[in-house]
Order: structure tokens, then C-alpha cells, then sequence
């Protein structure tokens, strides 16, 4: 019975732990296929400060005024937060089409 309520238990954390999520914003009338950019957001204390402030995905997008952002964690950065999460540092993963 014990094992049985520690197998239950291991399901439950492990379906309520971290994974991966995407946000998506639209601007303008969204990406109309001329190239994406790919970069690394960095925040240190789970999230609340920024290791990287000057980030801006105006930058990434260029002169585009149409374009999507997509925020995620994905499974690579998930791989990098087991080595960085006892330094309270963590990774999203920010693409822009343009």
C-alpha cells in the first residue's frame, strides 16, 4: 500500500512540475514570411530579475511592423534549468517572425 501511495505521489509531482508553456503576441497584422529571430531571455531568482534588460524584440523584428512573438520554455530550456535552477537561474526561449 505504501508503494502504491508513493508511485501516486511521484505521478501527481511530476505532473504538476515545471513544463513547457508558449505565449504568442501578434503586432501589426502578424508575420508575413520575411525570416525569424531566435534568442535566449536569462532571469535570475526564478524569474525576477532579468539577467539580460536590455533585451527589446523591436530589435529582433527590425523595421517590420507586422510580426509574432512567441515566448516559450521549451525542452531544451528545460534541460538548461536543471543545471542552472540551484543558482535560481532560468531560461525562455523568444522567437520573432517576421
Amino acid at each position: 500500500m505504501r508503494r502504491k501511495l508513493l508511485s501516486i505521489g511521484a505521478v501527481v509531482l511530476l505532473l504538476l512540475g515545471s513544463s513547457c508553456y508558449t505565449t504568442e503576441h501578434t503586432v501589426g497584422g502578424g508575420p508575413t514570411g520575411l525570416g525569424t529571430e531566435e534568442t535566449r531571455s536569462w532571469w535570475a531568482l526564478f524569474g525576477l530579475v532579468s539577467l539580460n534588460p536590455g533585451f527589446d524584440s523591436q530589435e529582433l523584428a527590425g523595421n517590420s511592423t507586422s510580426y509574432k512573438i512567441t515566448t516559450q520554455v521549451t525542452f531544451g530550456d528545460l534541460l538548461f534549468n536543471l543545471f542552472t535552477l540551484p543558482l535560481t537561474i532560468t531560461s525562455k526561449t523568444i522567437r520573432v517572425e517576421r
